[in-house]
């Protein structure tokens, strides 16, 4: 049985009202997951994530109107958090500097807050 006679494959594709051909890669979502695993090393559950979220994006099975994601990158110092971020931004947009970068440290007191939100 052929996915592209699947009844359920059927529906997906009414439903999106897209083509689905599951033997041609994305090539958004493949250049996404190359550049990533090229660029950061050993976040592979980090990059495994950021790209299944874009991969959904693409689909058309994101709430429109809603970012394509929410990210919180938590970890030490010098673990690759802000080296994904701008893989990412790279990857995606094509300068790794469209990046708004918030350091949480200088957000400690509630009153400092008020800088960050207004």
């Amino acid at each position: 049985m052929r996915v592209a006679n699947d009844p359920q494959a059927r529906r997906v594709r009414a439903v999106l009202n897209k083509e689905l051909d599951p033997t041609q890669p994305g090539n958004q979502v493949g250049r996404l997951d190359a550049d990533l695993r090229r660029s950061v090393v050993g976040q592979d559950e980090a990059i495994h994530q950021v790209v299944n979220h874009y991969q959904t994006y693409l689909s058309g099975l994101s709430s429109p109107g809603r970012p394509i994601a929410n990210f919180l990158f938590l970890g030490p110092t010098g673990c690759g958090k802000t080296l994904l971020v701008e893989a990412m931004a790279e990857s995606l947009v094509g300068r790794a500097q469209a990046v708004i970068k918030i350091d949480c440290a200088e957000f400690q007191h509630s009153h400092e807050i008020a800088k960050l939100i207004g």
